[in-house]
């Protein structure tokens, strides 16, 4: 892949081994941006609390520059996706995210996590399209945005079509009901569970994952969508599951697999719609690797782990990091590419202190 660098200025100083932002192909990604100007200091980081008003204008008027830099307008925005410190302030955040999309509105995520500068209280990326019609889908408040030809779907949690929580303690019946208003979703941007290629899942806690993958497989079967799930807030009390995906029809989807037996993977037969990779570790949940469309690839959440099902590193964040690396190059080398290739990722550490050894590593 050729690369060009464009340099925008009035942005903070970057401070780690990523771009604010890539253009590949038909799309740009960007990174998450923080409330930080071009000398390093934190916007609306006031005495005993931050102004997110002031914050979420900030990272949002950087992420227009920066596409406006690779030749794309706010109208392009197909999904925005919010970190916050705390899921008490997202009113506050999403106040000022309606003052700059006024019109139609890209599909939007939320979820409470660290951040990794002390002072900032909410982070935020997009994926934009280049070219081509950006149009919102609705479907009884919930719905996405449809893109060259890819659905995002809007941040899902279990709720019903007032907003009020469903089946309280429940983690079945709550994958249910996010599952099936995403299932609306789909359904109004013309897809179905089938299309999906990457399900990005959010938990509080993960004293239920197995439950979950349970009534997960009620939605999903082989070859499975690629997934990610991680630990983090959610802005609705007592909701113990977030889902966003991302789908497309295409005839020539093509799924990456370890050859190892992995935990949902019951097909006997191998498929000829999917490549099968040793070295890869059989799938702890009903996912696959990786899953590509065109010229898109989207991989599955990526952890340190050995075909045999041993994790490497045991504490050694260096170790870890090097392993998760390793599995995402046999990923995307099994459909041909390399790590050049990679436009975006999304990274989760347990502890904010391990950053300067991830970078390292990274």
């Amino acid at each position: 892949m050729s690369r060009e660098v464009v340099t925008c200025k009035g942005l903070r100083p970057i401070d780690g081994p990523f771009s604010y932002a890539v253009k590949a192909g038909g799309w740009i990604f960007t990174s998450a941006m923080l409330p930080v100007d071009g000398e390093g200091h934190i916007v609306g980081d006031e005495p005993g609390a931050a102004d997110l008003a002031a914050q979420t204008e900030k990272c949002l008027s950087d992420t227009i520059r920066v596409l406006g830099e690779l030749g794309v307008g706010a109208e392009r925005i197909a999904k925005v996706k919010f970190y916050l410190s705390d899921v008490r302030h997202r009113e506050d955040c999403e106040s000022q995210y309606a003052k700059t999309f006024t019109e139609a509105s890209p599909a939007k995520a939320c979820v409470g996590t660290f951040l990794p500068i002390t002072g900032a209280a909410v982070q935020l990326e997009v994926t934009a399209a280049v070219d081509g019609e950006v149009r919102p889908v609705s479907a009884n408040a919930s719905g996405g945005v449809l893109a060259n030809g890819f659905f995002f779907s809007n941040g899902q949690e279990p709720v019903d079509e007032n907003q009020r929580l469903v089946a309280r303690g429940d983690i079945r019946g709550q994958v249910e009901q996010a599952l099936e208003r995403i299932g609306q979703s789909l359904n109004a941007a013309g897809m179905e569970y089938g299309d999906v290629i990457k399900v990005n899942g959010t938990v509080p806690a993960w004293y239920g994952f197995s439950r979950y993958t349970e009534t997960y497989i009620k939605y999903f079967t082989e070859p499975f969508p690629a997934r990610a799930t991680v630990e983090g807030k959610l802005s609705t009390e007592a909701a113990l599951i977030s889902f966003e995906v991302v789908a497309a029809k295409s005839a020539e989807r093509i799924t990456v697999e370890s050859a190892v037996t992995g935990s949902g993977h019951l097909a006997l037969k191998k498929r000829d719609d999917t490549v099968y990779v040793p070295e890869l570790p059989g799938a702890l949940g009903p996912h696959s690797h990786a899953v590509k469309i065109g010229d898109v690839v989207y991989i599955c959440g990526q952890i340190p782990y050995e075909p045999s099902g041993l994790m490497v590193g045991w504490g050694d964040i260096r170790a870890q990091t090097r392993k998760t690396m390793d599995n995402l190059l046999l990923a995307i080398e099994a459909l041909g590419g390399s790590m050049d290739d990679f436009v975006k990722t999304n990274v989760s550490i347990t502890d904010p202190q391990m950053i300067p050894a991830f970078f390292g590593e990274y």
